[in-house]
């Protein structure tokens, strides 16, 4: 056992019996790291006079029924109400890519039970409720959280994930399941709030719509989905101001997602197969995208066309070549375009991971999905 292990956070180490309790469990469970690395978050509260194995100091005998023993003793009277705790790994467990710091403290103190939880005391003690987030409570929080955590760079911001997957299926069991409509609303929510007055100040003025930020960007069409809210979802989804703001901040590709994964209108599925089609285009000059859906559109008999392109000719950015006629090859008469060879192609072979392999003044492996390929080097010969 490393010296870690076998000592708490006050460098006090653990008695011969309480580490022979530790290690004899960690044997049964299959020596697995993950059962050790909770084992001694929980031993981290033991006293050096606790007997181990008894008085409410045994360890579970599995993996998964440790953690359940861990989350528990969160919720106790001796650390925090139950559901800060609950709804803390909730929320983190409906957020498709995890929660900054910041973002978990707004919406838990957004949450009518996480403040009643905490302005209710307050109110008994006779000072003012607070109108945040108290930094005293998420600290507490988060440094008894902190064993089942661990921080990621993801949308330039440091968020907060399970560190384990089943650390996360058991949260997801205990904390999600049942109240996952309550918790995607939540999140869709918050997120579907414009960017703070500072953010929109630095951001590039635009004919029309709302300034989001890129965590929002990210988050919302995932939140909406799961929270059931369809008419917002397809307000965003046919809105050309999202999805330029959407494809300003990350690529293509992530906009084409939301169209596979959440579009299911005849007009949605059409502009998610004119995002596939432009994928290149795009990744080249992301300005390109409105006037590609002007241009491409402009002849689709979907009832909802002529408002959508309308609203997209309101928001197009100037200057920009604008068509008159439909002229650009429309979604469904190409599903993508592969654009790289400078000469002849003589070749295309398919391959089981669903790529494609093409031959013509050498050699190209593509990506289909996203229209990108690279070249395949190496031969000092003819490929037959």
């Amino acid at each position: 056992m490393s010296r870690r292990t076998a000592t708490t956070s006050s460098r006090r180490r653990l008695q011969p019996g309480q580490r022979d309790h530790v290690v004899g469990q960690f044997i049964k469970a299959g020596a697995s790291p993950l059962y050790l690395h909770v084992a001694f978050e929980i031993a981290r509260s033991w006293r050096s006079t606790d007997k181990a194995g008894a008085g409410g100091r045994e360890l579970a005998e599995d993996t998964k029924a440790l953690i359940v023993q861990f989350i528990d003793a969160l919720s106790t009277s001796h650390h925090h109400e139950r559901v800060l705790a609950s709804r803390t790994l909730g929320y983190i467990a409906a957020a498709k890519d995890g929660l900054s710091a910041k973002e978990l403290t707004a919406i838990l103190f957004e949450d009518d039970e996480i403040k009643k939880a905490i302005t209710v005391p307050a109110n008994k003690q006779g000072v003012e409720a607070p109108k945040a987030m108290p930094a005293s409570v998420w600290v507490r929080l988060h440094r008894d959280l902190e064993a089942l955590l661990v921080e990621k760079r993801i949308d330039e911001l440091p968020l907060l994930q399970f560190f384990h997957r089943q650390l996360a299926e058991v949260a997801r069991e205990r904390f999600y399941v049942g109240t996952k409509a309550v918790l995607h609303g939540a999140l869709a929510a918050h997120f579907d709030a414009p960017a703070d007055p500072t953010a929109a100040a630095m951001a590039k003025p635009r004919s029309s719509g709302t300034i989001y930020s890129r965590r929002s960007l990210s988050e919302l069409p995932y939140q909406l989905y799961h929270a059931e809210r369809r008419l917002r979802l397809d307000e965003i989804l046919m809105a050309p101001d999202w999805m330029q703001q959407k494809l300003n901040a990350f690529n293509p590709q992530a906009l084409v997602t939301d169209y596979e994964q959440f579009g299911r209108t005849q007009m949605q599925n059409f502009i998610g197969r004119t995002l596939r089609l432009t994928i290149g285009i795009c990744a080249r000059d992301k300005r390109q995208l409105l006037p590609q859906f002007l241009g491409r559109l402009m002849a689709c008999a979907d009832p909802a066309a002529p408002a959508f392109l309308a609203s997209a000719r309101r928001v197009v950015s100037a200057p920009a070549i604008l068509e008159q006629w439909p002229s650009l090859t429309p979604p469904g008469a190409e599903t993508c375009r592969l654009e790289g060879h400078t000469g002849p192609v003589t070749a295309l072979v398919p391959l089981s991971d669903g790529q494609l392999v093409s031959g013509g003044g050498g050699l190209r492996l593509w990506n289909l999905a996203t229209g990108e390929s690279r070249a395949l080097e190496g031969h000092t010969d003819r490929v037959n």
